[in-house]
């Protein structure tokens, strides 16, 4: 099912956009769809980017739970592109995809 936003896409172009795409084919396969959103605002999207990095660094929670937790959560809600890109972290991370199956949709 193709994305639906208000807002409509923005063309990413020049050398922090080139950079910016580059970083998430690396990290996530291809720039999310709400990369294109955020590039109307280049603040919003620059301190999206600093949070996510923040939060990313956080420790205190076990991280094969945290992936467990987070799925529950995206299923509670059902948001199935969620639970596809938790299934991809978790494959990534080396978990048990026998427990990630198991989290409810």
């Amino acid at each position: 099912m193709p994305s639906r936003f208000r807002i409509p896409k923005a063309r990413i172009t020049g050398l922090y956009g080139a950079v910016l795409t580059a970083y998430a084919r690396r990290k996530w396969g291809q720039l999310p769809d709400n990369g294109y959103v955020l590039w109307h605002n280049r603040r919003v999207l620059k301190t999206t980017l600093a949070l996510e990095g923040r939060v990313a660094k956080w420790k205190a929670l076990d991280p094969s739970l945290s992936s467990y937790a987070q799925m529950a959560a995206a299923g509670v809600i059902g948001c199935s592109w969620c639970l596809d890109f938790g299934y991809f972290e978790a494959r990534n991370n080396a978990l048990d995809l026998r427990k990630v199956s198991q989290v409810p949709r």
